[in-house]
């Protein structure tokens, strides 16, 4: 037994598919885009890329790397997203530690 306020039920493991797997889009509650610059990024779902370019238009810190940022757009899983910057998609390193 522990001594801390905790449950024992778990919660459950989202379930992780790919844009091109979202078949019924009400099983979803929102959708993770990770990329390396917004203006760059195509989902192929016009509602999210027309809302990432939007966002990206208006909020510059959408392409800082590191960045998280809400988009919300009608026509896509659960009406929001999250655009995560992560910079260069093509390198096989990660900085640990900022300048």
């Amino acid at each position: 037994m522990c001594n801390c306020i905790c449950s024992e039920e778990k919660m459950p493991v989202p379930s992780v598919a790919s844009i091109a797997e979202i078949g019924d889009a009400s099983a979803y509650d929102s959708v993770v885009v990770v990329g390396s610059s917004p203006t760059k990024c195509a989902t192929g779902m016009i509602p999210l890329d027309s809302a990432i370019a939007k966002v990206s238009a208006v909020d510059k810190s959408i392409g800082r790397e590191g960045a998280v940022s809400a988009v919300y757009a009608s026509g896509i899983p659960g009406d929001k997203a999250f655009y995560v910057c992560a910079g260069p998609l093509n390198r096989d390193y990660g900085k640990t530690k900022k300048d």
